[in-house]
């Protein structure tokens, strides 16, 4: 086998290999020395594991623009990746608005917990965490208490207008995307697994708009079997 490349004349030819294994999709990847003969034949040396750090610096030699412009992760960035994107929203007020007769006020700014929001090109999910700081690997997830998300956090896109760059579009835009849209109807119906709330979550939601509480009532949140360890490896698995 030989193999070489010629760009704008300059001759290139072939000085390792990547090797990848598994079974439908890649799961281990090693890195070889390419050995040429007096002849021109090429073999394939002994290598070794690759690394994520590895193969990054490999792309980046192959797209120098790559390593000329520097990305800045904010806080708020979880994880982010090919395909993938996980964020938290601090506590805050804003608004929501809302579409059903269950509901007697529309629209009004309320305060909400910590959100930890995840897109990828296949779901887009969300869940609830307590306190004010920034959630590490291990912390607990509670079920996003609003309507039109289902058990395990996956959103009801509905009528919702989704940023158009997809996983690529700032985590604002998706925030902006779910608040905007018109919470219709609950996907949870049994009673406190929404939201831990006597009367059930039309009650609830009647209470927030009508501005009941100052801060969100951290005790009414349903936690679930998941942290945010767990999300990031379904997303591993997912994309």
């Amino acid at each position: 086998m030989q193999v070489s490349v010629n760009t704008e004349e300059v001759p290139y030819r072939a000085s390792h290999a990547i090797l990848l294994y598994g079974q439908h999709r890649p799961g281990y990847a090693s890195v070889h020395d390419v050995e040429v003969d007096s002849s021109g034949e090429l073999s394939i040396e002994a290598g070794v594991p690759a690394t994520v750090d590895g193969l990054r610096k490999m792309f980046d030699s192959l797209d120098p623009s790559r390593s000329a412009r520097p990305v800045f992760l904010e806080p708020n960035i979880l994880s982010q990746g090919p395909g993938w994107l996980v964020w938290w929203m601090r506590p805050q007020t804003r608004r929501v608005w809302f579409e059903s007769k269950e509901i007697q006020v529309e629209t009004a700014d309320v305060p909400h917990p910590g959100l930890v929001f995840a897109v990828t090109s296949r779901q887009w999910r969300v869940f609830a965490v307590k306190g004010k700081s920034r959630p590490r690997p291990g912390t607990k997830l509670y079920q996003a208490p609003y309507w039109n998300v289902w058990k395990g956090g996956g959103i009801c896109v509905g009528s919702a207008q989704t940023p158009s760059a997809g996983v690529q579009a700032d985590p604002a835009d998706w925030e902006e995307s779910f608040f905007s849209s018109r919470f219709s109807h609950p996907n949870i119906h049994e009673q406190n697994l929404l939201v831990k709330y006597r009367g059930g979550s039309a009650k609830f939601w009647n209470a927030m708009l009508k501005g009941k509480f100052k801060a969100f009532p951290l005790d009414t949140l349903v936690p679930t079997e998941l942290t945010v360890r767990d999300v990031l490896a379904q997303i591993g698995r997912d994309v």
